[in-house]
């Protein structure tokens, strides 16, 4: 017996309202993807820097073996420094390092064949956002980067 002013509800009259549901589940993943999208555009340009330091260094090594013992490192140099012109790589020439190595891997004087010269260039670079200075990056947002290449004397 229902009593009166009770009415009886259908099965269908119960089914819930999902009109914004999207709009919450959408408004609650909003942050999280912002901050992976914008970590993995700071993390490929910092990595964009290293591949280009490395291969900066690369140049800088090939260019002091192909020009020989006279005018080596400054062959060095001029080619890391024409390499990363157009980058955003803040590299001072002054840095650059240069070791020989003889056959057995220590330290040696000689610019001759058979020996091995090692360039290492430092480089800085600064974030592209700045959203992650302070957490995970240094909080001025500069990143130090370095790269070493060995290339053997012929």
């Amino acid at each position: 017996m229902i009593k009166e002013g009770f009415e009886v509800k259908r099965k269908s009259e119960f089914k819930k309202k999902t009109d914004g549901q999207s709009l919450v589940e959408f408004a609650l993943i909003l942050p999280v993807l912002l901050v992976l999208i914008i970590g993995i555009i700071e993390f490929g340009w910092i990595f964009n820097g290293q591949i280009t330091i490395t291969n900066a260094a690369r140049e800088g090594v090939r260019a002091a073996v192909v020009q020989g013992e006279t005018d080596a490192y400054i062959a060095a140099k001029s080619a890391v420094n024409n390499f990363t012109a157009s980058s955003s790589l803040d590299i001072n020439p002054a840095d650059i390092t240069f070791e020989l190595l003889d056959s057995d891997g220590n330290a040696s004087t000689e610019f001759k064949t058979g020996n091995t010269l090692v360039v290492t260039v430092p480089a800085k670079i600064s974030a592209l956002t700045k959203f992650f200075n302070g957490n995970v990056l240094p909080a001025d947002g500069i990143v130090s980067l370095t790269s070493t290449v060995k290339m053997r004397i012929e």
